[in-house]
C-alpha cells in the first residue's frame, strides 16, 4: 500500500482494504502528496490501527473520503484518542464534499474537531454515520460549545444536504435536539433534503423528541427532505 502511494502520484481514486497488519512497515513518516486524488477508501481489520497508511497520504484536491474499521480500544491510543482523521485534513485541507465514517466512536476521532477543519477548507454535503457512536461527551460538546471547534461544526451541520445515522449509539440524543431547537439551529439546517436514521440505539427519552419529530413532519416542516 505504501509503495502505491508512493511511485503512483497522478491517481484520482484509491479504495485500499488493509487484510493482515505487519509487524512493520518501510514507511519513512513522511505524507505523499496525491494531486488528482479525489476519492480515497479505507478499509481495516476491526481493532487494528491504520494509523501508518493515512499518515502517510495528503490529498489537496480530495472531495470524498470513506473510513470503514473498528480502531484499538481507547486506551491503546496516545492520548486516547486517535487523531489521524484530523491530522489528515488539517495537513491535506481538502474540498471535501462526501465523507463515509463506519464502526468509529466520535469521541475517539475527536468529530467535532474533523468537521471544523472541513468548515474551513471546503462544503461538506453528506456526512454518513453507520454503527457509530455518539457519546455523550461529543453531544455536551456540541450543544454546549465546550470544544473550541464547535462553531466551525456547526457550520458545517448547517450546509449539509444528506445526513445519516444507520445503526448507530446515540447517547443523550434528547436532550441534544431539544438544546438545538432552543438556540434555533436546527431551523437553520435550510439545504438539508435527506435526512436518514435508521437502526439506532437511542438512550431513554428519545420518546419525546421522536414524538416532536413526528409532529414537525406530519405539519409540513421537512416536506423537501427525502
Amino acid at each position: 500500500a505504501l509503495s502505491i502511494v508512493r511511485f503512483f502520484s497522478n491517481l484520482e481514486h484509491l479504495e485500499f482494504t488493509v487484510g493482515y497488519p505487519e509487524e512493520s512497515s518501510d514507511s519513512d513518516g513522511g505524507r505523499y502528496t496525491l494531486e488528482k486524488l479525489k476519492t480515497l477508501s479505507l478499509t481495516w481489520i476491526d481493532g487494528q490501527d491504520p494509523s501508518v497508511l493515512i499518515d502517510s497520504i495528503a490529498a489537496p484536491n480530495l472531495e470524498n473520503l470513506e473510513l470503514d474499521g473498528e480502531l484499538p480500544p481507547a486506551d491503546f491510543m496516545v492520548g486516547n484518542s486517535w487523531t489521524q482523521l484530523r491530522n489528515f485534513l488539517r495537513a491535506s485541507s481538502p474540498p471535501l464534499r462526501t465523507l463515509n465514517l463506519y464502526k468509529l466512536r466520535a469521541g475517539d476521532i475527536d468529530l467535532i474537531g474533523c468537521l471544523s477543519f472541513i468548515n474551513a477548507y471546503g462544503s461538506l454535503d453528506r456526512l454518513w454515520l453507520d454503527e457509530c457512536v455518539l457519546d455523550e461527551s461529543t453531544v455536551r460538546s456540541f450543544t454546549e460549545a465546550t470544544h473550541m471547534g464547535v462553531e466551525g461544526a456547526q457550520r458545517v451541520i448547517e450546509a449539509l444536504t444528506t445526513l445519516g445515522l444507520v445503526k448507530c449509539q446515540i447517547f443523550g440524543a434528547s436532550e441534544w435536539y431539544r438544546t438545538l431547537v432552543m438556540s434555533g439551529l436546527v431551523w437553520s439546517v435550510t439545504k438539508l433534503k435527506g435526512l436518514y436514521v435508521r437502526d439506532c440505539d437511542i438512550h431513554p427519552g428519545v420518546q419525546e423528541t421522536t414524538h416532536f419529530l413526528r409532529s414537525r413532519y406530519e405539519a409540513g416542516a421537512y416536506i423537501d427532505m427525502d
